[in-house]
């Protein structure tokens, strides 16, 4: 008769390895040796049973990690700080708001309208809210529902709108979310959050030209010297494990910080020395140059290129790096005349 497996539950005991079978304790006074089966001799060449592991938080990181350890980890760098801005349930719950207005919104011009055919003078009017609170206790009613209704709908709107305007996570940031969830220190039902890409955003976005993104995507640029930085880790709060009483550190050494300031200093290092380049070879260039149609060659070279690097290097609108490249070639132009 075949059985079927049996799932670990999340409260019971889930230890990666076995747990060794307790026995209850015997009175060395009542027990006797048990009887000789003449295997004495096998039983002392058999191997000794494997020893569990120690508990600690390399072998067991649900245990003694778990979610201290990866908040701590997330709060400790923006890139870490991912979290999903569930568009689908967002625009579910707005639509059902707006469609509850809409009732209550019926509801009021029907009730007005009650007021105007009222044949048989009953006394009903719109011009009053006392009348309202004394004799239309259910329009009453409506109304309050719907300035709380009207509230949360606005809210909702305008908050979910800034979240919205929040780009992407970069695949990036990403990746290290997934690395540390490698751990196996948090439930695996309670991440699932992580798979959906096209939701994640970040806490705090830094806005980047196209070549800081660019720089920023290699992995060894991060880990190369000028930009690795260390992070004092948060004292730990794990009970000791080894035999020297230490405490083991509240993060593995897998978890690797560069600084931004630094990433965005040697950008602007990268522009300003492009930018120098850009203004002196031209003007000595021009300078050795006497043909006027080699000249203007030269210096649409010169604007051409000045143009998409302006546009790499630069986060501005495209009318701002048109400007700077006008002013550019009028620069250019000035050399030009000054050679002639």
């Amino acid at each position: 008769m075949s059985q079927s497996p049996t799932s670990t539950p999340l409260c019971g005991p889930a230890t990666p390895h076995e747990s060794p079978t307790l026995r209850p304790p015997t009175n060395p006074l009542h027990s006797h040796p048990p009887p000789s089966t003449g295997s004495s001799v096998t039983s002392l060449l058999k191997a000794p049973a494997p020893k569990a592991p120690v508990p600690s938080r390399f072998t067991m990181p649900w245990k003694y990690d778990g979610y201290q350890s990866f908040t701590a980890w997330m709060a400790s760098e923006d890139d870490f700080f991912l979290f999903r801005r569930f568009d689908t349930l967002n625009a579910r719950t707005i639509l059902w708001m707006q469609d509850r207005i809409i009732q209550i919104e019926e509801f009021l011009q029907q009730k007005h309208k009650e007021a105007e055919d009222d044949i048989e003078k009953k006394g009903l009017r719109n011009d009053s809210f006392r009348f309202d609170h004394h004799c239309m206790k259910e329009r009453q009613e409506k109304m309050k529902e719907l300035s709380v209704l009207l509230r949360d709908y606005n809210q909702h709107i305008e908050t979910f709108s800034k979240i919205r305007a929040r780009p992407l996570a970069e695949p990036r940031k990403i990746s290290n979310v997934i690395n540390w969830l490698k751990r196996e220190a948090i439930y695996k039902d309670e991440y699932t959050f992580i798979n959906h890409a096209h939701e994640l955003i970040s806490i705090n976005h830094r806005t980047l030209s196209p070549f800081g993104s660019w720089l920023e995507s290699f992995v060894l640029v991060h880990v190369s010297w000028p930009f690795r930085i260390r992070k004092p880790s948060p004292p730990s709060t794990i009970p000791p494990t080894d035999q020297t009483g230490s405490d083991p550190p509240s993060d593995p050494p897998t978890t690797i910080y560069s600084s931004n300031a630094r990433f965005d200093a040697f950008t602007n290092i990268c522009i300003l020395f492009s930018g120098l380049v850009m203004l002196l070879v031209p003007m000595w260039w021009l300078e050795n140059i006497s043909d006027s149609e080699k000249r203007l060659k030269v210096i649409t070279g010169f604007v051409t290129v000045f143009m998409g690097m302006m546009s790499l290097g630069v986060v501005g609108r495209p009318f701002e790096v048109v400007a700077a490249t006008a002013v550019y070639a009028a620069v250019l132009m000035v050399f030009m005349r000054i050679g002639q």
